[in-house]
C-alpha cells in the first residue's frame, strides 16, 4: 500500500559509542520535520535523552516478538554506526517493508542495500545523510522502493548469505 507522506524514521540497537547515535540525533533535532524513534537502551542513554529535541522520542526496550509491529508504524529504518559487521537489524527492517538507510560502515550495506531498497550513506557526512532523509521523503522515490522490497526473495537471500560461509 502507497504512503502520502514519510516522516517516522526508526532506530533499534544498543546505545553505545560505536552506534553513532550522537551523529544521528544531532541531525534529526535539525530536521523537526521528520520524527526520529529510538528503541533500546545502553550506556549512552542519558546523554542521548538531553542531546535529543521535541521530535527525538525513546521507546525503551522493545520485546523482540512486538518488534515487527514498531517497524511497519514506520516510515524508515535508519542505522548510523561507525562500525558494523553486519546488521541484522536492516534485514529485520526490510523484512517489514521498510525502506533503510545505513552508513557505509554497516556491513550488509554494500551486500544488501541499494538503490532499489534503501540509501547508503558515508558515516559522517552529515550533508549526504540529510539528503538521504530527504530522498527518502520524496514519495515517488519512497513508494518505488516500499514496492521493490515487497518484491524481494528473502529465502533466496537467506541461501546467498549461507552460501558465503560454506
Amino acid at each position: 500500500k502507497s504512503k502520502t507522506e514519510v516522516k517516522n524514521y526508526f532506530y533499534v540497537g544498543r546505545f553505545v559509542e560505536v552506534k553513532n547515535l550522537k551523529f544521528l540525533i544531532s541531525v534529526f533535532n535539525e530536521l523537526p520535520q521528520y520524527n526520529l524513534y529510538l528503541a533500546g537502551f545502553g550506556e549512552q542513554e542519558q546523554e542521548l535523552r538531553r542531546l535529543a529535541k521535541e521530535n527525538v522520542h525513546f521507546l525503551g526496550a522493545i520485546e523482540n516478538k512486538k518488534l515487527h509491529t514498531f517497524y511497519q508504524q514506520m516510515d524508515v529504518f535508519v542505522l548510523p554506526s561507525q562500525s558494523e559487521a553486519w546488521g541484522l537489524v536492516v534485514e529485520e527492517a526490510l523484512n517489514n517493508g521498510i525502506p533503510v538507510i545505513v552508513s557505509d560502515r554497516v556491513g550488509c550495506a554494500e551486500e544488501i542495500i541499494n538503490n532499489s531498497n534503501g540509501l547508503i550513506f558515508h558515516y559522517n557526512d552529515k550533508k549526504e545523510f540529510v539528503a538521504a532523509i530527504n530522498k527518502m521523503a520524496e514519495i515517488d522515490f519512497y513508494n518505488r522502493l516500499r514496492k521493490n522490497i515487497s518484491k524481494l526473495n528473502f529465502e533466496e537471500i537467506e541461501q546467498a548469505q549461507i552460501a558465503c560461509y560454506i
